[in-house]
């Protein structure tokens, strides 16, 4: 448990309130285009089941297994466990500024590329297909943005992350072939998913919203890299019989971030 804490305990607090603020937060968005009317842009069970069910089992999945570093590991590096157990403002700070970034990407994009666009059977999309597309994609990105942060892959990993997405769209499907219960929601799945425009507003919002993540992340292992992942990298590639102590670890840290800049 402590070993599991020490990796996953912050980045749940700080991914949960990334899932909820990126994709509600259009709401604000929608607000301002609204004229504050209180119009809700998104469907209202859709909403119930977005943190009861959508993206809550790939969250307890990853609070079970996730693990970037085994017990060994630990045991011979005991730094290393305090490295991610405290929550940081400037981490914090930067999550929230990915979180802003993500929200207004995906409501603008997505507002701009569907205003008065003209479906295939001849209508305008309106309010109703336009907050379908954005919670389709809005569940998509939060969940590639998970499947980022994940280091520990298995099946059960795969099954709740990938699952949970094939899980909305058949709750949508539902909707869309009970008319009598969900009136709102009559035929949406084939009006979202048979246009073309969908796939291509989905690739573009993830592009935009991931790219500068991988981009970052990238750039700051490779020449800023803390403790912890130079000890993954070395057990990965070397094996643990051959890693350096903790304290020529450190030095190679500190002389890495140096020689790289």
């Amino acid at each position: 448990m402590c070993i599991r804490d020490r990796s996953t305990g912050t980045k749940l607090i700080y991914y949960s309130l990334y899932k909820n603020i990126s994709v509600f937060l259009a709401q604000v968005w929608f607000s301002i285009y609204s004229g504050y009317s209180a119009q809700t842009l998104y469907d209202d069970w859709v909403m119930t089941f977005y943190n009861v069910i959508l993206t809550s089992l790939p969250v307890y999945l990853m609070g079970v297994f996730e693990k970037d570093l085994v017990e060994e590991l630990l045991m011979k590096y005991p730094s290393a466990y305090r490295s991610l157990k405290k929550l940081k403002s400037v981490t914090l700070l930067q999550w929230l500024v990915y979180t802003v970034y993500h929200s207004l990407a995906l409501f603008f994009l997505t507002y701009w590329m569907y205003d008065d666009f003209i479906l295939s059977n001849g209508k305008l999309s309106g309010l109703r297909v336009f907050g379908n597309v954005v919670m389709s994609i809005g569940i998509i990105l939060v969940s590639l943005k998970l499947a980022i942060e994940t280091n520990t892959w298995n099946m059960l990993i795969h099954t709740g992350l990938w699952g949970s997405i094939l899980f909305y769209f058949l709750l949508i499907a539902v909707q869309s072939y009970f008319e009598s219960w969900f009136p709102s929601q009559a035929g949406i799945i084939s009006v979202v998913l048979t246009e073309p425009l969908f796939y291509l507003v989905l690739v573009i919002v993830v592009v935009v919203c991931l790219l500068p993540d991988l981009t970052f992340k990238y750039l700051y292992r490779q020449y800023r890299p803390k403790k912890w992942r130079l000890i993954q990298e070395k057990d990965k590639f070397f094996g643990r019989v051959n890693l350096p102590s903790e304290t020529l670890l450190s030095r190679m840290s500190s002389d890495y971030g140096t020689h790289k800049m």
